[in-house]
Parts: C-alpha cells; structure tokens; sequence
C-alpha cells in the first residue's frame, strides 16, 4: 500500500426460576435428565412453556448425537416443535430463538420460521478488478450493512481520470507523512469525487474521517469498500481493525458490522481436568490463527467456571452474528456451537466483549492419563494449507455478505429429515420436577 500505516449451549435464563451455582461442574451427558425431559416433550404442546425451555436447554447443554437413540431423537422434536408453536403464539421471542437454534443442531425446518428462508440459494455477484475502466455491476441489495441503504454503484471510470485520481491520493499520502492530516483528508476526498471507487483513496479517507471521531462517514467510505468487494478492498477493510486510527470508532456498531471488529476475549475449560491442563495450546493455536486473519483479541487463557465442557461454544452479540461465523471456522473444532448474547436469552449477563470464546473438548484415557480426544493443533501441512483458504473465503464472505451470513448462523438448518409423527415405545415417568431440573443448569454471568 503507498500508505506507509496502512497494516455447549450453556445456559437459557429466559422463564427460568431459582437459583444457580455459577461454580456448578457441567454433567457428563444428557443421561441424568433424559427421563424428566423426554416426558415433557412427549406431552407436546400440553407441557408448559418454561418446562420446555429448561429442557431443551439442557439438551443442548449436554447434547451428545452418538447417544441420542431413535425415540430420543423423535421426543425431542416433538419437543422442540411444541417450543416453537407455544413461543410464536405466546410471543416469546427468547423461546423462539432457542427452538430455532435447537432445531438447527438436529436437523430440521421449523414450519414458519425465517430459519426456512436462508436455504434459499443466491448467485454471488462477479467483481472485476479494480482499477478497469468498465463499469462494475451493481452490488446485489443483500450486500448492505446499513439497514435501508442502497449498496453503491460505481460509476464508469476513465484511465485517464482514475490516473489523476492515483495522483491526488499520492498526494494526500505524502502530506500524511507531514503530519498535515487534514490537508491528506482533503486530497483523498478531491480523488474519490474523480473516482469514487478508488479503494486506496476510501480506505485512507475513512481512516482520516475514524481518526477525527467522525465515524458514520468513516463507515460510509468502508461499506463503499464492502460494495466493491474485490480482494484488495476486502483486504483494506480487514486491515482497518488493527489500523489504530480506527480505535475511536471500535465501540461504534455500524464500524463492527462492516470492518468485522468485535472485542473479543477467549476462556479454557479444560484448566483443570483431574489435575491436568488439557487446553492451552489450542487456546494460543486460535489466537495465533485470529491474529493472522486480523482479529484482535483482548484477553486469552481465561480460566472459565464451568470446567469440563466437551466442545467449544462461541458466544455473540447480535451485531457481530458474521464475525462469529468467521471465529467458529477458526476455532476449528467440528462441535463448535454459536450462541447470541442478548436480553431475551441472558438477561442477567452484562459484558462489553461482542464475542467470547470458551475452549472445550473431549477427553479420553491413555495410559491411564487423560488426553484430548483430538489435538487440533496437529494438521498435516497441505490439510492446513487448505483450511487457511477456507477460512479466507469464509472471511470474504462475511465482509461481502454480512446480512446473508448473519441469518446462516442464527437459522441455517441442515437437509431436513422426515419424522415419524407416532411416537413409540414406552415414557419411563419420574417425580422429579423441572425445579430440579433448573437448578443444574450453569449461570451464564461466569464468563
């Protein structure tokens, strides 16, 4: 660049009653509940709402698909089908998102949810290279970020006028150097009214305009570069989140939404099984793989409460729902789960962090001595060759595409699956109360 600065489910609190050990170690497996549960779903829509919440929770607590039989698998549909009805018609909107979420982990399409809508398949739009004088196509509607604003149409530019436009942004470089920064600002805006597509032109201004705290026009110049999508734009944007010109903007939403920002800070469940630390080398393996994809984090290592847990879990709030998706792949774990921060769900959990990864995995014995089950810091080199450029693609795609790829990880389900409406074989009943059955669930306010 001529710019020499350019660079498992853990708790559903919602209807839930009682109190909760933070401290309180996650159960084995789904086993110690599943009798109570599986009455509850098989009562359908007769159970009551905060039952069926606390139950479905639990199962994705504790979900383990290789000990989830035929008749669990048919119960707990028909649970979470009952979930979704009763939250629509009750206008549970904490209900509802944990029903699509639910349903998202076995397999199926919730009638009316919006989860069936993200299957729906979309052509991505081609992007020639920049600095051509043929006009770009205009960017598809879903590309935008604001919500309401039109993606930008760049306009036909001459080689003649996009050399000028270089000239003037040259200039502003230098002047940055200077330390006369407004006068830098002035020269790229000169440029970008030449040729507004210019993408070393918007980059270097919408750093003028962070630097300053003017940061809606900031964001405007790089969703203009998320408009343009080409690989050096894409390349700018991710370069604005370690860019410290940009830092008075970091707490500024629209700014996360387009650059892909998020404060971010990553727990180790695995500090202390039977006296051993089973997880900290893939903690560093994430951060060294965040960092290389210009994703800072803040703080690493964190010992989380709740120790034990069999697959990482990525929390987030809502306005960084794309850049999760991005940090679940790089977490790289198959069982990874997504989980949002908000109100509804968790409202008692108050946190300045937009996304909060806790480590988890399974553990086995060798030699009498407890082992991951897997060590996802081993990878053949061509096999991790080939996950770096998955991994750049997803990134692309959440800077292209951020409404699109917020909806895949809020509702995206997998192939649905035809289930049997009879439910067989016999309910085992228990005495057991869903008051019980809440207070195993883990408050959320540890991390």
């Amino acid at each position: 660049m001529k710019r020499t600065r350019f660079l498992g489910w853990v708790v559903f609190l919602v209807g839930v009653s009682g109190t909760f050990d933070p401290h309180s170690a996650l159960a084995d497996d789904w086993s110690p509940h599943r009798t109570e549960c599986n009455r509850i779903f098989s009562q359908g829509e007769q159970s009551a709402l905060p039952s069926l919440k606390k139950c479905v929770a639990l199962w994705l607590t504790y979900w383990d698909r290789s000990k989830l039989s035929v008749t669990d698998r048919q119960l707990l549909v028909r649970g979470i089908t009952a979930l979704h009805r009763l939250s629509l018609r009750k206008n549970d909107s904490g209900g509802s998102h944990l029903a699509n979420q639910a349903a998202s982990e076995v397999g199926i399409v919730l009638s009316g949810s919006s989860s069936s809508s993200s299957t729906r398949k979309t052509t991505p739009n081609k992007r020639p290279n920049p600095g051509t004088s043929t006009k770009r196509p205009t960017p598809s509607a879903s590309n935008s970020t604001v919500t309401g604003r039109e993606p930008f149409q760049c306009p036909e530019v001459s080689s003649k006028a996009n050399g000028k436009a270089k000239s003037l942004v040259s200039k502003g470089v230098r002047a940055f150097r200077k330390k006369k920064r407004k006068k830098a600002l002035e020269h790229y805006l000169n440029a970008l009214k030449i040729n507004p597509c210019h993408e070393n032109g918007l980059f270097n201004a919408a750093a003028e305009y962070a630097f300053a705290e003017k940061a809606d026009q900031s964001v405007e110049l790089l969703q203009r570069l998320a408009d343009i999508g080409s690989k050096g734009a894409l390349k700018r944007l991710n370069s604005s989140r370690i860019d410290p010109d940009f830092e008075p903007i970091h707490n500024h939403v629209p700014y996360k939404k387009v650059s892909g920002f998020a404060r971010m800070k990553i727990f180790n469940s695995l500090v202390d099984v039977s006296g051993y630390d089973l997880g900290e080398h893939e903690l560093y393996r994430i951060e060294d793989l965040l960092k290389k994809f210009k994703y800072p984090v803040e703080k690493v290592g964190l010992r989380d409460k709740v120790q034990g847990r069999k697959r990482p879990v990525v929390f987030y709030k809502e306005h960084s729902a794309a850049t999760a998706y991005v940090v679940a792949k790089i977490v790289g774990h198959p069982g990874v789960q997504l989980r949002k921060i908000c109100k509804e769900i968790y409202p008692d959990w108050e946190t300045d962090y937009d996304i909060v990864v806790t480590w988890g995995n399974r553990i086995k014995k060798i030699d009498g001595e407890p082992a991951p089950a897997v060590d996802y810091t081993e990878m053949d080199p061509d096999k991790q060759e080939k996950r770096l450029d998955n991994l750049r693609k997803a990134q692309d795609d959440a800077l292209r595409k951020p409404e699109e790829v917020a909806r895949k990880v809020d509702h995206a389900v997998e192939t649905p699956e035809r289930i049997q409406k009879k439910i067989e074989g016999s309910i085992d009943r228990v005495k057991k109360t869903t008051d019980t059955i809440g207070r195993t669930l883990d408050k959320i306010g540890n991390l």
